[in-house]
């Protein structure tokens, strides 16, 4: 399946230059993130919200385990400088880990 999806994705970086590029030439949305330590985080179930809003790119609960993709409740971390933060899960706002 794979092998079918990059002679596309080669005709399109063809056709597009310069306006589409490859995810892995990005720089990680981890650059730059001051994490000096955290804590394990709470893990809690998919609420249905969050499983409706993956619906739609056709993602369900299987394949999000299959991919050790889990709902966060909270996270809770210290930056480099020393000070403590915490993330909590809700409706709005989601956090999701892998």
């Amino acid at each position: 399946m794979l092998s079918e999806v990059s002679p596309r994705v080669e005709k399109i970086l063809r056709q597009y230059p310069g306006q589409v590029i490859r995810a892995s030439t990005r720089a990680s949305i981890h650059d730059g993130f001051d994490t000096a330590s955290f804590t394990k985080p709470l893990i809690e179930a998919f609420s249905p919200s969050e499983l409706d809003w993956w619906r739609p790119w056709g993602i369900s609960e299987d394949v999000l385990n299959r991919y050790q993709v889990v709902s966060m409740h909270s996270f809770r971390g210290i930056g480099k400088s020393g000070q403590e933060y915490l993330l909590i899960n809700a409706e709005q706002e989601t956090i999701y880990g892998y």
